[in-house]
């Protein structure tokens, strides 16, 4: 395994585990039980949750995509030619 975070995968207000795999893999677990696997085009090399939205997370890949999901869904990605060497999820009102 390359990365993990907890995070409320199914939004029932208990986190997942969830596992990024050196087979290209996000895959969530609750308990010792499998829930979904989601397929990314490269090794996943980092998984960060971000603050408010439980199952809102980032993921980055050894290639050099990066990305966000809500759950089982990805709302962006993008891709660069630089490798991905840290991660943080933050939340800030910008409005104030």
């Amino acid at each position: 395994m390359a990365a993990l975070t907890f995070l409320d995968w199914d939004g029932d207000g208990s986190e997942e585990l969830l596992v990024g795999s050196d087979d290209q893999s996000i895959r969530a677990f609750k308990g010792e039980e499998f829930v979904h696997d989601i397929q990314e085009m490269s090794k996943i090399a980092h998984l960060t949750r971000f603050g408010g939205n439980r199952s809102l997370f980032g993921y980055a890949l050894q290639s050099g995509g990066y990305g966000v999901y809500h759950s089982k869904k990805r709302l962006w990605r993008q891709k660069t030619k630089d490798k991905v060497t840290a991660m943080l999820g933050l939340e800030f009102d910008i409005e104030g």
